[in-house]
């Protein structure tokens, strides 16, 4: 393993701008980013490595960016290999498996904020971005990381960088060929059955140009698979849609494929970045310079200070603060505590009709009225919530009067005014234009709630995601950060309320579209049934302890007839008050934790039951029986009554997802024989 320096002095010192100059300086192309996520419209296909440049797009930036990014791949001559070390000790142990075999000599290594490391190497050949196991990640070209810079807690252990030896690339790419192997497989059969056709193209596109392959070829081989698909077939349910496909009607197909080639390919990409870059995004940053300015910035400052030059004072009183000062830690303020926090943003998301919506509107008519939702969803006072309802908008309506006249019956008064306004014209934020035009109009809206009713906005909730980008695609990073960039612009107008996204699942659990998605917010939610219960559970979150859950049930509450005599009626979500957790349930959670992380560590393909249950055997996991010949316990067959029962309960009929793997049952005569896993 490289060697790890210690007291190498590190540019985390500095601040945002002058690190971003700083590493420009030494090649490096940067990015501004803010809590690791990129706050230009391109994110790192905007990334410059000139010093100048740098400092101009960081100052643009300035009131946002705390952190620098870094393309990696090409445009900095490098890559990285990302350990999260905090997530296990299976990263060390792969680690160390990588030492053994001599393909990590010494070479530049950077500490990460929560304890990992990111290796680093360059050299003429450099490999794409890839996840050879869970918790290590190459990231090449069309992938970043965070450097030094801001005080972000990253510093340097290494600096000296070093060519990857040929080993260790060739290592790398045999894990990712066989990883897209077995994708493209999958993928491919999913067409050929004709489900998800849209998705199936898109990612299968997405493997090709990963895999170097021209878009010429790329479309004619997907063409080839969709040819021989069943839904050719005019008898077939999905012919239709096959057709439609099959034809390009509105562009659809290609514009799947072209999407997943610019952002997959590393040729394209940076094709794409090159021709643009100068002429749009540094003419539209000198623009906005120089209506803020009067005139567009210049350059850095050619003066650096010296020591006599502070006269004695200390340098750094404008850029941070002494351990004894006191500071404001209690100044953080929760608009539904534990899961709405003001200055986040929320994904709520879930599979089809699972009551997400019901959930989130649910939500905001209860902080609109200050009211708690059940007994640990609390709300402290009331705030004014934007709710744009672009899909469903009649289900909407129905479900704001189910639910004042439940509260009704049940003796609540509600006051006269409700700062709960739907908002039913759609706004397409993939437009620049229309993202500030909403943000305009949200800051002001703030200040109207606060002049008549003396309340400010709590919560702003897009339902959904996918239709507040009408025409785009969420499978692509540029479309995906689009949609993110209304957060900063509502930000930027003065406006603290929790931003919500309501959000669409697969069947099989995954989020749909670009990985952007699911790492842009703050906080990641699901929503998703068990038996009649509707479970809203907290994933991943940066202010509060993650794995909470809240239970609820819908009541279908009857609201009369329409004009026509028939019946009329809207689900009413109710919160439930579950019994506390108990150390046996922690303990059966932990046991159900380390088999399925024995199981997907074999890697993505069909393994045989037989297999996993010798591993989890050895590992004292899979279940004993008792021997009648000699009354002692022994451990049980795979095959055996015992052990079929503790891998149905294991692994659910519809699937399992976990540590961002699909697993799933293969069963021949109602007897589980395989699990399938999709990584």
């Amino acid at each position: 393993m490289p060697k790890r320096k210690q007291h190498v002095e590190s540019p985390d010192s500095l601040s945002v701008i002058d690190a971003a100059v700083y590493w420009a300086e030494r090649g490096i192309a940067v990015f501004p980013c803010r809590n690791k996520r990129p706050l230009t419209k391109n994110g790192f296909k905007d990334a410059v490595n000139d010093p100048i440049e740098a400092k101009k797009l960081f100052e643009f930036y300035s009131d946002s960016a705390n952190m620098v990014g870094a393309s990696m791949g090409d445009p900095s001559g490098m890559f990285a290999i990302d350990f999260d070390l905090y997530k296990g000790v299976e990263v060390e142990e792969w680690m160390q498996g990588l030492v053994s075999k001599g393909l990590l000599p010494d070479t530049r290594i950077h500490r990460t904020q929560r304890g990992g490391i990111h290796i680093f190497y360059n050299g003429g050949e450099l490999p794409a971005s890839s996840y050879p196991t869970d918790g290590v990640e190459v990231r090449g070209n069309g992938a970043y990381v965070i450097f030094p810079g801001g005080q972000a807690g990253y510093s340097i252990l290494s600096e000296t960088i070093t060519p990857a030896p040929k080993a260790l690339l060739s290592y790398l790419a045999s894990i990712k060929r066989a990883q897209s192997t077995d994708t493209v497989d999958g993928l491919k059969a999913k067409i050929l059955a004709a489900e998800n056709f849209h998705d199936s193209i898109a990612r299968l596109a997405a493997r090709y140009s990963a895999m170097g392959w021209d878009q010429e070829r790329v479309t004619a081989s997907i063409i080839e698979t969709l040819k021989v698909s069943i839904a050719k077939e005019p008898s077939h349910s999905r012919h239709d849609r096959w057709k439609f496909l099959m034809e390009n009607e509105q562009g659809e197909f290609i514009r799947a494929i072209t999407t997943a080639h610019k952002k997959y390919n590393s040729n394209a990409a940076r094709d794409e970045f090159t021709d643009k870059v100068d002429e749009e995004t540094l003419d539209h940053m000198k623009r906005v310079a120089k209506s803020v300015f009067n005139e567009a910035p210049t350059g850095r400052e050619t003066h650096v200070k010296s020591v006599e030059d502070y006269n004695g004072e200390w340098p750094f009183s404008t850029d941070g603060y002494f351990a004894h000062e006191h500071r404001d830690f209690q100044s953080q303020r929760f608009v539904m505590y534990p899961i709405l926090c003001e200055e986040e943003s929320i994904l709520i998301a879930a599979e089809p009709k699972t009551g997400k919506t019901a959930v989130a509107l649910t939500v905001g008519l209860h902080v609109a009225t200050g009211r708690d939702l059940g007994p640990s969803l609390r709300v402290h006072e009331p705030r004014g919530v934007l709710y744009f309802g672009l899909e469903g908008r009649r289900a909407i309506e129905l479900r704001i009067e189910a639910w004042k006249r439940r509260m009704g019956e049940l003796g609540e008064v509600l006051p006269d005014f409700i700062p709960l306004f739907v908002v039913e014209r759609s706004t397409n934020l993939l437009h620049e234009d229309q993202r500030a035009t909403l943000a305009n109009k949200i800051a002001a809206a703030e200040i109207w709630l606060e002049k008549q009713h003396g309340t400010s906005l709590g919560l702003i909730v897009f339902d959904t995601y996918t239709k507040a980008m009408p025409g785009g695609d969420q499978n692509s990073v540029e479309d995906t950060s689009s949609v993110f960039e209304v957060v900063a612009r509502i930000r930027a107008g003065g406006t603290k309320a929790s931003v919500a996204f309501i959000h669409h699942k697969s069947r099989a659990g995954n989020i749909r579209g670009s990985t952007n998605i699911e790492a842009d917010p703050d906080v990641l939610t699901s929503v998703y049934k068990e038996g009649d219960r509707v479970i809203w559970s907290l994933d991943r979150a940066r202010s509060v302890e993650e794995g909470s859950a809240y239970h609820f049930k819908f009541i279908n509450y009857h609201l009369g007839l329409n004009t026509q005599g028939y019946k009329i009626s809207a689900p009413v979500v109710v919160a439930l008050d579950v019994e506390a957790t108990t150390t046996a349930d922690i303990a059966a959670a932990q046991e159900v934790n380390k088999a399925m992380s024995l199981i997907i560590a074999l890697g993505a393909g069909t393994h045989k039951l037989s297999e996993i249950h010798k591993i989890l055997t050895d590992a004292g996991l899979a279940p004993i029986q008792a021997s009648y010949k000699r009354m002692k316990a022994k451990p049980s067959i795979w095959s055996s009554k015992i052990a079929q029962e503790y891998y149905e309960e294991l692994i659910p009929v519809t699937g399992y997802v976990f540590a961002g793997a699909s697993v799933s049952r293969v069963q021949e005569d109602g007897i589980i024989t395989a699990v399938y896993i999709r990584l």
